[in-house]
């Protein structure tokens, strides 16, 4: 018999001989949450941990108040009400501050004045009236990189203020009146690339300045009034990858026939700008603009047209999605409440290059997520349903008019997928136990949404047994209960877990947060948010 290896004990000794930087190294790779349990073992550790912690979400005054105990945080999320005091209070090593979900005085004019003087790289002040005065007062942080002003109450001189700022490589000013005049100023900026103007009122004038700059590689102008030549110039530039024209000439009230007309002339458009193109886009984005089965033919008819596809809430059906199919550079497609049936996910299944696609709401039954699952190219899909997450009953008519409705057997066929990696039945209730036993016992799948699939103890039992998974969403199983949550804490290869809507209850949150490899969703990491007091 060889002797057995031999292993020195560790002791606290040894840990306090490693250099200070050694250890924040060694905590640098750990979550969160491992960061914490390391923290437990002595001081030593302890400041190794919070010294390694850069980023962190707070989302009540205990956890604020505990800041200071992280010397090298420099990327913070704040939730909730935020005064002016408690802004002046945080570490000035932060560089990233998201206040988007903040309210209270945090988007004061006097909160933007102080802002605007700190070394900040990136800043998110979404819903913050600052106006044009607090747009020149953040035009004038030259530290800024990343930039978000959304519903701010901008108008074009605050716009013309942003553009002058010579550093500022991203930026948000959706909702913010700026009209064409506005994007006019923010197509001379030296520096912007990503650039979003949601819902600016921004028309053709506007469009054709931006598509003069060669800087910008992803715009936003969804929910504008673009026509169609504007259209065809942005599909056809060269230097942009991205680009959305989703929801284009809002509030237009026209005869649905005109509608269809409209959007076939939009998609004509874009296909003549995306035909000019030696290299496809990136993304394409155009959701909600009443394209039928013709104008999904014209959009898949350029040979180097876009490699990810948008076109959610569309009337286009199993034609067009047959169109689609045969475009041989898309890889990614999105047809989301498009009523494509069974006839229409056959036909996306015969695709020789889509590898993600996404259905939902598609009415697609297990005829349909038959024909997918024997796709070998595919990797990731989505055949999910939308619920509302407000109770909204009128929004959750509209969603179920398209709804998938899969059940075991096509929760079965799916589990003998050659190829998927990732999926997505949420909201399939019919769905239950005896299909996802099924998808659990698949050793390729590392990411898996069964939400409200109406699966009790059993699933949970077995999901817990897969070795692969890493990503899983059990959220509105309500029969899940304490005892789903303490068979998933056992999961030995889970990092991701929405349990969310379980009645996992005080022991079974414990459970999974004692599991140091799993963190729940970013509103509530550690499965405790609610119950006891913030541990940090």
């Amino acid at each position: 018999m060889p002797p057995a290896p031999f292993e020195l004990p560790l002791k606290m000794e040894n840990i306090q001989q490693l250099p200070e930087g050694a250890l924040q190294h060694i905590a640098s790779f750990l979550d969160p949450r491992s960061r914490r349990a390391l923290s437990g073992v002595s001081h030593i550790m302890n400041e190794a941990a919070r010294s390694s912690q850069t980023s962190m979400q707070a989302w009540n005054k205990s956890m604020l108040n505990q800041l200071h105990h992280y010397p090298n945080l420099q990327g913070l999320r704040l939730l909730g009400n935020i005064t002016l005091d408690e802004l002046k209070a945080l570490p000035p090593t932060l560089r990233h501050l998201d206040l988007g979900e903040c309210t209270g005085e945090a988007k004061s004019a006097a909160a933007i004045e102080y802002l605007a003087k700190l070394p900040l790289e990136s800043l998110n002040v979404k819903g913050a009236q600052i106006g044009d005065h607090g747009a020149q007062l953040l035009a004038a942080n030259l530290s800024l990189k990343k930039l978000n002003v959304a519903d701010g109450g901008i108008s074009e001189v605050g716009a013309r203020k942003l553009a002058a700022h010579p550093s500022l490589e991203s930026l948000d000013m959706s909702g913010n009146r700026i009209d064409a005049r506005g994007a006019e100023h923010l197509a001379t900026s030296q520096s912007i690339e990503t650039l979003r103007l949601c819902c600016c009122g921004v028309t053709d004038p506007g469009i054709q300045a931006l598509a003069q700059n060669n800087r910008l590689t992803s715009l936003d102008v969804s929910g504008n009034y673009i026509g169609d030549g504007a259209l065809t110039t942005l599909a056809a530039k060269f230097s942009l990858t991205s680009l959305d024209v989703s929801c284009n000439r809002p509030y237009t009230a026209i005869e649905p026939h005109l509608a269809l007309a409209q959007g076939a002339d939009m998609a004509l458009a874009l296909a003549q700008g995306l035909m000019q193109r030696t290299t496809p886009l990136t993304s394409l984005k155009a959701d909600g603009n009443s394209f039928d089965d013709t104008a999904a033919i014209l959009l898949a008819a350029p040979p180097a047209g876009t490699i990810s596809l948008s076109l959610k809430k569309n009337l286009i059906k199993a034609e067009g999605a047959q169109a689609l199919a045969s475009n041989p550079v898309l890889k990614s497609l999105d047809l989301t409440q498009n009523e494509i049936g069974d006839e229409g996910a056959i036909a996306l299944a015969n695709s020789e290059s889509l590898q993600n696609v996404t259905v939902k709401n598609c009415s697609v039954t297990d005829a349909g997520a038959a024909a997918l699952a024997h796709n070998p190219r595919l990797i990731s899909l989505d055949l999910g349903n939308l619920i509302t997450e407000t109770g909204d009953e009128v929004e959750q008519k509209g969603y179920d008019k398209t709804a998938n409705d899969i059940g075991a057997g096509g929760a079965t066929a799916l589990a003998q997928s050659p190829s998927l990696l990732s999926l997505s039945l949420h909201g399939n209730n019919l769905c239950g136990d005896e299909g996802v036993l099924e998808l659990a016992k698949n050793r390729q799948l590392i990411s898996l949404d069964v939400a409200f699939t109406g699966i009790t103890l059993e699933s949970a039992r077995e999901l817990a047994r897969n070795p692969v998974l890493t990503s899983l969403s059990v959220r509105w199983n309500y029969d899940l209960g304490t005892e789903g949550a303490l068979e998933l804490a056992k999961s030995k290869s889970l990092a991701s877990l929405d349990a969310r809507n379980t009645s996992v209850g005080t022991e079974g949150a414990l459970a999974l947060e004692a599991n140091p490899r799993i963190t729940g969703t970013p509103e509530n990491p550690n499965f405790l948010h609610g119950l006891f007091p913030p541990e940090i």
